[in-house]
Formats: C-alpha cells, sequence, structure tokens
C-alpha cells in the first residue's frame, strides 16, 4: 500500500506549493486563492468602502456605525442591517455604547428606537 497518491486537479488550476520549514520534521502547504486578486483590487475600485476614519479606529467600524446611524433614530434591527450586522451583534455594541454615555435606546411599543446622547452628538460632530 506504499507509494504516492496523486488526486486529479482540474485543467488550469495552480497547484499547491510545498516548502521546507526551518524545523525538518515541519513542512509548509500553501493552497493558491482564486479570485484574491479581485478581492485586492476591489477595495481601491468605484465601490470601495470609504478609509476609516478616526471613529472607526477609536470605536470600532461597527460602533461607529451604530452610532452615526442612531442621529435617524432608527430602530435596533435597521441599525443592525445599516451596520451589516445581526440584531443580536448590535444590541451588544449598543449595550456598550450605552454604558459609556453616547447612546440611549428609547422603546417604542414593540420596538427599541436608538437616540444620540448629548455626548453622543458632540463626538461625531468632531472632524474626522
Amino acid at each position: 500500500m506504499g507509494g504516492s497518491h496523486r488526486t486529479a486537479r482540474a485543467p488550469g488550476r495552480p497547484r499547491p506549493s510545498t516548502t521546507r520549514a526551518e524545523d525538518p520534521d515541519l513542512l509548509r502547504v500553501g493552497y493558491p486563492l482564486p479570485g484574491l486578486g479581485r478581492l485586492a483590487h476591489r477595495s481601491t475600485g468605484p465601490h470601495a468602502p470609504p478609509a476609516q476614519d478616526r471613529l472607526d479606529l477609536v470605536l470600532g467600524p461597527v460602533r461607529a456605525a451604530l452610532l452615526r446611524h442612531a442621529r435617524r433614530r432608527p430602530s435596533v434591527s435597521e441599525a443592525a442591517g445599516r451596520a451589516h450586522v445581526t440584531v443580536s451583534t448590535a444590541t451588544h455594541h449598543c449595550d456598550r455604547l450605552a454604558r459609556s454615555g453616547l447612546l440611549r435606546r428609547l422603546r417604542h411599543g414593540r420596538e427599541v428606537r436608538l437616540c444620540l446622547t448629548d455626548d453622543g452628538a458632540a463626538l461625531l460632530d468632531l472632524p474626522t
């Protein structure tokens, strides 16, 4: 049963590469990532996300997005959708923003709406 086992590969697909590590008992295996070039160039294309500003860097992109959307008094569900996170994730981050005094949550029937505090609005008004 010895011998080498070769798997068939699709034509035109690059093969994995192997290199020896510093430790003779280790072998590094690298697999090509089809489409990686398109992803790398997408970040500079016409639909590229905006470069991180200071608010993103300080609060993190999710909390910064939730705080920005709170100007419109969205529901937690609406804010989660705009921040591209689940409602439970948005709720977690809103808890932190509320504890820090930047955000309030107001219940309207079955919905919870987000509202900026004066400190939250002042933070958003700082130049970036």
